[in-house]
């Protein structure tokens, strides 16, 4: 037995003359010392260089060093990383260049990239003439940090007493077995950086799939093969995790409280029927126990691309992205996981008609009665639907705080993302994130009525005493409203619609007067006339006006030539009755319908 290896504390001669590559295997995390931090005055490097430059004492203790040491000329650096690529670098800065560092996995290979040279062979070709200036917009973390540390180190390297690095920097090795390294890894770090679960199966994913033979017999030919599958499996691991943390992506899938650098729904989705599940790695262990390791490895990795692409073509496809997005905010917040888990994961032949399950959820079916076929089996949900469809079509909604409201803000949301979809744009849903707005185009406060004695009363139905003021204010009356309402069931006695728009309630507050924007817009109108807010509306040489995205209100303020009133509210309330009687029809029969 090498008799360093029973010593208690080793010095950086004495790994040097093991004779071994250092090794960074897959799972380790960016070199980044030199980075300044919140918790320390100075960062890493300098304070490193401090304490080489004024030894308190013969030897200088450092942090151990955790290894497992193949049979291979091989040290794999468990715990340790950013301290020995410190003194790699200070070395060789030293022209000392028996000491050999390894970059493997996602952040380096022995080719160049598209974005250049890679961490691991700017680590090998390194010596004290490799230029190391500083550019913010270098690709790879890694050699940022590497350079920086070079430029540190030569401001001092003078200074720093070669013997001294050599054989009184000592520090604990500390030697474990292979199956030991990723679990000691996660432990290490526990209190510094806690590595992440897509981080470990990551790691030891790519570990066993780079286990077999792979039908080789000679054995160049192996490792050359199983580091090509590393590096592209790396390389796609890399490129998803990029894609997930994009911020339209995280949003679209409602990630947004998620921390960055996580890989959003695919594990779950592939490891766990809980698509909350954190503890990922735990899932993978027994799966990978099943069958020969690299064979298995490489099929679940192949799931792995296979749901991937599957989301990928989901959030490209506006169609697709419009439909989930829009079911997204129709179902319960609870219920949101447990859609895209079915529709990603084990789709049921009804998410295969998304617009049939979003006719459903607005008509306030919910997810898992849409998924036990209780629409058309149930006969309490079957009514449901009816009364939530008849609701919107002959009720004033904005005036019902409990139901109506939300029913209109998400019957003009479904418009307006349909609008954009036949349009082939991706819908922009930060509208439903809490700055959403129902306008009424024929103001409220414009509108007034009369109680059974008479009075003139206001949409709050708080007495108007003085009649010269109220005529005045008042743009049209309710029963201006109810009047046209009755002419027009009598000259169309035979359209469809004619029958719920004869029962309906239809005033100031039902939703053929009522509008979706973005909240900051509704301000902006305020208490204009209709014509005054078409004007705004339209008016390009204005601020930006966002809501002019919302197509289906655009449709709605421009489909009239006139002014806007009471035609123009019964015209509106008319479409959106023919709209849900067409929707009903598509998840009912023609002699069902409303």
């Amino acid at each position: 037995m090498d008799p360093m290896a029973t010593n208690s504390t080793l010095c950086w001669r004495d790994v040097i003359n093991k004779h071994k590559t250092l090794v960074i295997p897959y799972y380790q995390r960016g070199y980044i010392w030199g980075k300044a931090s919140d918790k320390r005055t100075t960062d890493a490097v300098t304070f490193m260089l401090d304490t080489l430059e004024n030894p308190n004492g013969e030897n200088i203790f450092i942090q151990g060093v955790t290894v497992w040491e193949n049979d291979d000329d091989e040290i794999f650096l468990i715990d340790g990383q950013q301290r020995t690529t410190f003194f790699y670098l200070l070395l060789r800065l030293k022209d000392i260049r028996t000491l050999k560092l390894k970059y493997i996995g996602s952040r380096g290979s022995d080719k160049d990239s598209e974005e250049g040279m890679t961490p691991a062979k700017w680590i090998d070709n390194f010596d004290s003439n490799t230029p190391c200036d500083e550019d913010p917009d270098e690709y790879y973390q890694d050699i940022y940090y590497f350079k920086k540390t070079v430029r540190l180190i030569k401001e001092r390297l003078k200074r720093i007493d070669l013997n001294l690095v050599l054989e009184h920097v000592r520090f604990l090795w500390i030697n474990i077995s292979e199956e030991q390294q990723l679990a000691t890894f996660q432990m290490m770090n526990g209190n510094k950086a806690e590595m992440k679960a897509h981080e470990l199966l990551k790691a030891d994913m790519l570990r066993c799939a780079a286990s077999g033979d792979g039908g080789y017999v000679d054995a160049v030919a192996q490792e050359w093969d199983n580091n090509m599958l590393r590096r592209t499996y790396a390389q796609s691991w890399d490129r998803w995790l990029y894609w997930w943390n994009q911020p339209e992506v995280k949003d679209m899938y409602r990630l947004r409280d998620e921390n960055d650098n996580e890989l959003g729904r695919l594990l779950q989705f592939t490891f766990s029927d809980d698509s909350k599940e954190k503890d990922i790695f735990e899932k993978w262990k027994p799966r990978v126990a099943e069958e020969r390791l690299a064979m298995h490895a490489k099929r679940i990795f192949q799931t792995l691309r296979c749901n991937q692409i599957k989301m990928e073509e989901a959030f490209a496809d506006k169609k697709t992205y419009n439909r989930i997005g829009v079911i997204l905010c129709l179902v319960r917040s609870d219920e949101q996981d447990k859609f895209l888990a079915r529709y990603f994961k084990d789709r049921p032949a009804i998410l295969e008609d998304l617009e049939l399950v979003i006719n459903l959820l607005l008509f306030g079916a919910t997810l898992q009665e849409i998924l036990n076929g209780d629409h058309t089996k149930d006969g309490k949900t079957k009514l449901k639907i009816y009364d939530t469809a008849k609701f919107i079509q002959e009720r004033p909604l904005y005036s019902d705080k409990s139901q109506g409201r939300e029913l209109a803000y998400r019957y003009l949301l479904v418009r307006n993302v349909e609008k954009d979809t036949g349009r082939n744009h991706k819908f922009d849903f930060s509208i439903w994130n809490g700055n959403r707005s129902l306008e009424h185009v024929v103001p409220k406060s414009r509108v007034f009525h009369q109680n059974p004695d008479g009075q003139w009363l206001d949409h709050e139905e708080k007495n108007c005493d003085d009649p010269i003021n109220v005529e005045k204010l008042m743009l049209l009356t309710r029963e201006d409203i109810q009047a046209r309402q009755a002419d027009l069931c009598k000259e169309n006695i035979y359209a469809s619609w004619e029958l719920s728009l004869r029962s309906a309630t239809v005033n100031e507050h039902s939703i053929g007067n009522l509008l979706l924007l973005y909240g900051s817009n509704n301000s902006q109108f305020g208490n204009k006339l209709p014509i005054l807010k078409r004007r705004d509306y339209f008016d390009i040489t204005s601020q930006v006006f966002r809501s002019r995205n919302l197509l289906h209100t655009m449709f709605s303020f421009c489909r009239f030539e006139k002014d806007f009133g009471v035609n123009e509210i019964l015209e509106n309330q008319i479409e959106v009755i023919i709209d849900i009687n067409n929707r009903l029809h598509t998840i009912y029969s023609e002699d069902e319908k409303a």
